[in-house]
């Protein structure tokens, strides 16, 4: 009788232990991380920073779009040769503004990823 109620005590704690292993939960930690206090503090920071640097962009837009409108306004009165070298500083311009404006663009989209 002994060894049977002990089998039995021993199958029953068995059983226990393999319905423990069944239950297996699932999370997503992007929700549980949006959630948190720091995470929603960073992402204010880092959209304020997005807005300064949008601005400064603009701000240069407008600069380098009033150099192109005040080049085509006198370039009839300038020479052939400053007429080339003004194009030529318009155009590193244009190109400098261009890859600043795309570095802005891909440290937002990392931003976004982390």
């Amino acid at each position: 009788m002994k060894k049977l109620t002990v089998l039995t005590v021993f199958l029953i704690l068995l059983s226990f232990d393999t319905k423990a292993q069944v239950k297996i939960g699932y999370t997503n930690p992007e929700v549980i991380l949006s959630q948190l206090p720091e995470v929603q503090a960073i992402d204010k920071e880092i959209g304020i920073l997005l807005q300064k640097k949008d601005s400064l962009l603009a701000i240069q837009a407008i600069a380098l779009q009033k150099e192109f409108d005040d080049y085509n306004a006198a370039k009839d009165a300038m020479s052939l040769e400053q007429r080339q070298l003004k194009e030529q500083e318009l155009i590193q311009k244009n190109q400098d503004f261009e890859e600043e404006r795309q570095k802005s663009l891909n440290e937002a989209q990392q931003r976004q990823l982390t």
